[in-house]
């Protein structure tokens, strides 16, 4: 009965997908598996996520981390009688709480990694489980579990979640999170992107966001590092030219498809509460990858055709990452 409760929602989540986006905004069913049938790629379940890559890498080593594009719910919380209404109610709450398009770049991430070729070897780490139920972008154990929504009420799940709530971020959330930072570490990434989208308006007071509840500029880049002490870091996740560098990437991406000449800003409207990776606070010190963290706005995702163009936009961010990451390596051996 669980298996057949779990198939409904799926199609009731592609529905309400299509209705909202235009497309089944999705992670592609053929990467869902445990193991790929391309001996190239290495595709490993991990606690309520995915880790994928080729299984040797081959030169520099970079990361695409998906937290927030989740479309499933622990396998034990369907259970008794749901209604086709109150799957479909589900679906649209998992939609709405979830970053829209990311599973879709998921998937075309995962195609140019299985293409292989190239000086960089790709990693993409997606985790499937619903931000409902668990937000694998947090680093504090208080926020990995969250009392209520960003959007809608959490009342189809609440009683579970604050039962089984520890459970889930212990079973779940944890051993993806120590998967994705040991890939990290062991292959000394070099650049780690963080793949999100939000709201067009703010959808909650929350201390990070300086315009809740009003509309927000089409994209942003986040630069500066959050400390868990009171200190100021002035590192931040990459040098602050080379934000500003991929913020006018997104500008002139953003511009020539949509015509809007709002320039992408750093650190507005939102700063980042610490994320769980490798280098993300400053505790962490400087030894540690490049991290380039984005938000474009949901609208820009719908329909397919912008979403395809984003697709595009985000191949050129990663290719100016690279080489700014190159010539500033090179620099750093010169002076060595």
């Amino acid at each position: 009965m669980s298996r057949d409760l779990h198939a409904r929602l799926a199609e009731a989540y592609v529905t309400q997908s299509v209705a909202t986006l235009g497309y089944a905004d999705r992670f592609a069913d053929r990467f869902a598996e445990a193991a790929a049938p391309d001996y190239a790629l290495r595709v490993s379940r991990v606690g309520g996520g995915i880790v994928c890559g080729p299984a040797e890498p081959r030169g520099e080593v970079q990361v695409h981390v998906i937290p927030h594009g989740g479309t499933e719910v622990p396998v034990d919380f369907l259970s008794g009688a749901w209604s086709d209404r109150a799957l479909a109610g589900l679906a649209r709450l998992i939609l709405l709480n979830s970053d829209a398009g990311t599973p879709s770049i998921a998937t075309r991430l995962l195609d140019r990694a299985r293409a292989g070729g190239g000086e960089v070897t790709t990693y993409v780490a997606y985790f499937g489980i619903s931000r409902l139920f668990l937000d694998a972008n947090r680093l504090l154990a208080d926020d990995q579990v969250p009392a209520t929504p960003y959007v809608g009420l959490a009342e189809p799940y609440r009683e579970y979640l604050a039962e089984h709530g520890e459970r889930l971020r212990t079973g779940l959330l944890l051993p993806w999170l120590r998967a994705v930072n040991a890939l990290i570490r062991r292959h000394k990434a070099t650049i780690v992107y963080h793949h999100h989208t939000y709201d067009v308006v703010g959808q909650a007071a929350k201390p990070y966001d300086r315009r809740a509840f009003r509309e927000r500029p089409p994209a942003q880049v986040f630069w500066r590092r959050p400390s868990l002490g009171d200190g100021v870091d002035p590192v931040g996740y990459a040098p602050r030219a080379v934000m500003e560098a991929i913020a006018d990437v997104m500008t002139r991406a953003l511009w020539s498809r949509d015509g809007d000449p709002a320039p992408v800003r750093l650190d507005d409207p939102l700063s980042t509460p610490p994320m769980p990776y490798h280098g993300c606070v400053a505790e962490h010190g400087d030894e540690r990858p490049w991290h380039l963290v984005y938000e474009v706005r949901k609208d820009l995702m719908t329909p397919r055709p912008r979403l395809d163009a984003w697709l595009g936009a985000v191949a050129q961010i990663a290719a100016t990452a690279t080489g700014l990451r190159r010539l500033s390596d090179t620099r750093v051996s010169a002076t060595a």
